[in-house]
């Protein structure tokens, strides 16, 4: 499946959409996925394409770990 977002969004924005898209999700029942990929082209106020750089070098990817489960999730406490 495929979510899709058109035009300049801030990330703030971006955050809700996200949810908007989760919550649609949830009401289409779907409760797991395996995998996932979000792709963005980060631009400047004006609109132009820059690449994100940290101590640097250039960064292309951003690895997120799975959620963060409490002892209480995995002791279904």
């Amino acid at each position: 499946m495929k979510i899709r977002f058109d035009g300049i969004i801030t990330t703030a924005e971006l955050r809700q959409l996200l949810y908007q898209a989760v919550t649609e999700m949830e009401d289409l029942g779907i409760r797991q996925m395996r995998g996932c990929n979000l792709y963005f082209t980060p631009v400047d106020d004006s609109g132009k394409s820059y690449k994100p750089r940290e101590n640097g070098k250039g960064i292309s990817e951003i690895k997120v770990d799975g959620p963060y489960r409490c002892a209480a999730d995995e002791f279904s406490v």
